[in-house]
């Protein structure tokens, strides 16, 4: 009898710990984006780049596939990942019209190095505006995960039972800073999955369903903070998914990578240049 209830014990604490892996789901998510100071051209600039009002996600899974399709008043997107080949087609709509690239592999490390580089060049360009240092703090979507430590609290949002834990990072020189994160153990995505938002928490045992970063950009004299807000707003499993769904739409000029790269050596991030 001992044996049996041991037995049972153990088995129910399984089925508490097991995560249901959405592979046919919908998920919904919000970030509001709130910009304060910054009153000369530069940091405007840097603030435009950053986003802001309100932007929405939905990310759509089903077997290898995945769809982060996000929409502001800025720009819109769609990123549709061959999640077992690694392949992707990223479109992008703005006032530019309807374009968009597919690439393997080795083309997105290429494409993430440009993209830095144009980055680096872009702070380049503000710190000679500003006439004095460029300097940026907690800039978390560019820095590296340290350590994620799990709390045992506890809290519900849009109905979802979340658990906090705090996520530090840390950037080229060193300088750490935290996040408090809100998450659910419930769920998990296809391995390869990408999932929305301008976070990667790739080591976390869930999903992120809420947190908020604040960043600090100095230009000179001239500061601006922008403060982002993640929320999760729904999670709908099951959901009546089909391969149509994972298809690019109508209407976009879709390119190689070489052909893309060629037509935007900047790697599609926006470049700015020094006005005299």
């Amino acid at each position: 009898m001992k044996i049996i209830t041991l037995f049972c014990a153990t088995c129910f604490s399984v089925t508490l710990t097991a995560q249901t892996v959405l592979t046919n789901a919908t998920i919904k998510a919000k970030i509001e984006t709130v910009r304060e100071g910054g009153d000369n051209e530069s940091s405007e600039g840097m603030g435009r780049m950053m986003g802001g009002g309100e932007t929405t996600i939905t990310m759509n899974y089903m077997d290898k596939w995945s769809k982060v399709e996000t929409r502001s008043s800025f720009i819109n997107s769609i990123v549709i990942n061959d999640n077992a080949a690694g392949n992707i087609t990223n479109l992008t709509e703005s006032q530019n019209g309807k374009t968009g690239y597919t690439a393997n592999k080795e083309e997105l490390l290429a494409l993430r190095k440009v993209q830095d580089s144009t980055r680096k060049a872009n702070m380049e360009t503000m710190q000679a505006q500003g006439g004095g240092s460029t300097r940026i703090v907690q800039m978390n979507g560019n820095e590296k995960q340290v350590k994620i430590v799990y709390t045992e609290e506890t809290k519900e949002i849009n109905k979802i039972p979340c658990k906090k834990a705090v996520v530090t990072n840390e950037n080229d020189k060193g300088e750490q800073s935290n996040i408090t994160l809100w998450y659910t153990d419930a769920y998990a995505l296809p391995e390869g999955s990408k999932f929305g938002g301008r976070m990667n928490f790739k080591d976390l045992k869930g999903l992120p369903i809420s947190y908020e970063t604040v960043r600090t950009i100095s230009i000179g004299n001239n500061e601006m903070t922008i403060t982002t807000i993640f929320e999760v707003t729904d999670i709908k499993n099951n959901a009546a998914l089909t391969e149509k769904d994972f298809a690019a739409p109508k209407g976009y000029k879709i390119l190689p990578y070489a052909q893309y790269i060629k037509e935007n050596p900047s790697g599609g991030t926006q470049r700015f240049s020094v006005r005299m």
